[in-house]
């Protein structure tokens, strides 16, 4: 069963402080095994307190508040049936409240069926 991925962003997007902030993004992931669980990766670089919360396809994956200001690489392995191989939604979203985030390099990966 070959592994597959989806590069979702590569550019950085800096969510300030203040309101909630979010963006949208979508993705397929063509021959997506539904018996294995996926993963998502990020890079992620917070400043102050502050909460990053994801939502794949309504569903939260994510959702961690960050007390320092250190640039780290993530992984969250996803629930089976979360991930569809056509249209998949990726909400990521800063929560109300102090700090700010940059959040890059979002990959999605899975395996696939042959």
């Amino acid at each position: 069963m070959p592994t597959n991925h989806v590069s979702i962003q590569d550019t950085t997007t800096h969510l300030p402080d203040g309101l909630d902030n979010d963006i949208t993004k979508t993705f397929d992931a063509p021959g997506l095994n539904t018996d294995t669980r996926p993963f998502l990766s990020y890079k992620v670089e917070p400043t102050g307190s502050v909460t990053l919360q994801m939502e794949l396809n309504g569903t939260v994956v994510v959702d961690t508040t960050f007390g320092s200001d250190v640039t780290r690489s993530l992984n969250e392995i996803i629930d089976n049936g979360t991930a569809v191989e056509t249209d998949n939604e990726l909400v990521v979203r800063r929560e109300a409240g102090p700090g700010t985030l940059k959040v890059s390099n979002l990959i999605f990966v899975y395996s696939a069926d042959d």
